[in-house]
């Protein structure tokens, strides 16, 4: 599929916090570890990265206590994948389009047996589970007459 990829906007987690998105995907030391949430929590967990996705659209965020400021608790870098609709005006400036590889990525069930897989509400449950779908951008990087391979992995269900 094709796709427009963008810088993300959001410079701080309450930037991040505000955007429109469905779901939020990251893994922390917190129980149960792998958190599946509608909405992210008011502190930055302690993450080097997070998922989002909403209708059309995907997020892949840093977040960098290094980039904190004094507004800011953490810092937040990241790409928008969208392939519905338009990105936001402050991010369609510097935008390119690419094709997106679309994959299935099977969670175990809790009662798989064979990992330790905790309950994960949306996600792994006794009940049942729930697959994901990761969407891989890949791109080539031209510097300094140097050509490299830079995959970009989004998430989304």
């Amino acid at each position: 599929m094709k796709a427009v990829l963008t810088q993300l906007a959001a410079r701080s987690w309450d930037e991040l916090h505000a955007e429109p998105v469905d779901r939020w995907l990251w893994v922390d030391s917190t129980a149960p570890g792998v958190h599946l949430q509608e909405a992210l929590p008011e502190t930055p967990p302690l993450v080097t990265h997070l998922w989002g996705w909403g209708a059309g659209f995907a997020i892949r965020a840093r977040i960098d206590q290094d980039l904190a400021t004094a507004d800011a608790m953490a810092g937040v870098r990241g790409a928008r994948l969208t392939w519905a609709g338009e990105p936001p005006a402050a991010e369609a400036i510097a935008s390119t389009t690419v094709i997106v590889t679309e994959a299935i990525a099977p969670v175990w069930s809790v009662t798989h047996g064979a990992a330790s897989m905790p309950e994960v509400p949306g996600l792994a449950t006794a009940a049942g589970r729930r697959d994901l779908v990761t969407l891989t951008v890949h791109r080539t990087i031209e510097s300094d007459g140097e050509t490299s391979f830079a995959p970009l992995t989004f998430v989304g269900d």
